[in-house]
């Protein structure tokens, strides 16, 4: 497996890996259609070297998304996603892990993302912790956990 900078020809294929990752948790398909499009990534992303995949020898089987450090040094994970088939492979480790050393190199002090409740320990797993319940962006009424690490 590899982790590289995503291809912008690639974002039908991630859309379509974000949707099957949320979907392993259970969801029903009227939560899925409301979710699914919070779940695309926009052109700039992929123009700023922000989106990362992990590729593997059967093709894509993961991404996550960096937003840029705001004014107090803080990151944000976007996205990360693994393909259901490929979980339990160290994969979205390997992502997070990407992705913290992305923000870093764009000078951030700290890492902030929204989890899927189902995600929150593979989290707290890897140093996250959880600051507060925030509103999903995708979801209305639904509350998140907030995580955030220091890196």
């Amino acid at each position: 497996m590899i982790i590289r900078p995503a291809l912008p020809d690639e974002s039908p294929a991630l859309h379509a890996l974000a949707v099957r990752s949320k979907a392993h948790w259970g969801y029903d398909a009227a939560f899925m259609a409301r979710a699914a499009p919070a779940l695309a990534l926009r052109p700039d992303q992929f123009a700023a070297g922000r989106v990362l995949v992990a590729e593997g020898a059967g093709g894509l089987v993961g991404v996550a998304a960096v937003l840029p450090p705001d004014g107090e040094g803080v990151a944000e994970i976007d996205q990360l996603f693994v393909d259901p088939p490929a979980m339990g492979r160290g994969i979205g480790r390997a992502l997070l892990l990407a992705a913290l050393d992305l923000a870093r190199a764009e000078g951030a002090r700290a890492v902030r993302l929204l989890s899927d409740p189902q995600a929150r320990p593979f989290y707290e797993r890897h140093g996250f912790r959880h600051v507060a319940d925030a509103p999903s962006d995708a979801i209305p009424g639904r509350m998140l956990p907030l995580m955030l690490r220091t890196i």
